[in-house]
């Protein structure tokens, strides 16, 4: 139990892969201090994350027991990380919480801050996982070219995603559409959909070009 990554933490310029049946259940990353919990199951800085195959991430949470948030209870990403989600990967029933003020819990499946790019392709997936903002996905990325991208390109997210922030800065939906999206979708100012299959309720406060709704 860690505060910052409570399987796996990485920092710096190293990557990390799973792949194969690789899995990560269970773990936690707790905080009853003046830090915020990040990354139930995994947390990546500066760095890339690949999960590929059969690789599972699952209960994995993300738990605060102070003032300060919960982010990610499956996976925490910070720092211009990039993540890539293929094959038959999976991210499941993780939670973000937080028993002080419930409304400060970001990311059940994925929280994304100062985010390079995100890729869901074939059929890998995030799926039954719970927390106040974003089930499913908490995506930021920066006012920086090539930050805060979602490639689009297969897969599916269920639970709620909130896309980009008017603080940390806007993301964009793109890819070749082919991941389908089953939760709410809050687009917030600045913040872009280009493309995907949308089956839930899209708020939106950015633009939409593209995507089927």
């Amino acid at each position: 139990q860690f505060v910052f990554g409570g399987g796996v933490y990485v920092n710096g310029s190293s990557s990390f892969e799973m792949s194969g049946e690789a899995k990560i259940k269970g773990c936690q990353a707790i905080s009853n201090s003046s830090y915020s919990s990040n990354g139930g199951g995994v947390y990546v800085s500066s760095s890339s994350f690949v999960m590929s195959e059969k690789a599972q991430i699952e209960d994995c949470k993300a738990i605060s027991n102070s003032f300060k948030s919960s982010n990610g209870g499956g996976v925490f990403l910070a720092n211009g990380t990039s993540l890539t989600l293929s094959g038959n990967a999976v991210i499941q029933n993780c939670t973000a919480t937080n028993s002080v003020n419930s409304g400060e819990a970001y990311g059940g499946g994925v929280r994304a801050f100062y985010v390079r790019e995100i890729t869901l392709a074939d059929r890998a997936s995030i799926a039954g996982c719970a927390a106040a903002n974003g089930s499913g996905l908490y995506i930021t990325g920066s006012t920086t070219p090539g930050y805060g991208i979602l490639y689009a390109n297969g897969g599916s997210v269920d639970g709620d995603i909130v896309l980009g922030d008017t603080t940390e800065g806007p993301c964009t939906i793109t890819g070749s559409g082919e991941t389908v999206f089953n939760g709410k979708v809050t687009v917030t100012p600045g913040s872009t959909i280009e493309s995907g299959t949308f089956n839930g309720e899209v708020i939106n406060n950015g633009t939409i070009t593209g995507g089927v709704f």
